[in-house]
């Protein structure tokens, strides 16, 4: 689906629901909040190296990670 406009975005979060919806939030350079929700039969996602928005925050995991994983290298 087209809406005649590309948006690039910071994906903050992936997420899902069921049975068939995937939901990719984030946020755009100007820092305005983003959610795109589409089905799993129309997902095409280009994804690009970007700088990050936030250089003092350490690197977060997106996708498959281990979230507590994750959690534990924090403290």
């Amino acid at each position: 689906m087209n809406f005649g406009q590309s948006i690039t975005f910071h994906i903050e979060d992936i997420g899902y629901w069921n049975p068939s919806l995937i939901t990719f939030t984030g946020q755009t350079e100007t820092d305005e909040p983003v959610e795109l929700i589409q089905h799993v039969s129309q997902i095409s996602v280009l994804l690009m190296k970007l700088k990050r928005k936030d250089m003092q925050q350490p690197k977060r995991p997106i996708g498959f990670a281990n979230w507590d994983e994750f959690e534990n290298q924090k403290s």
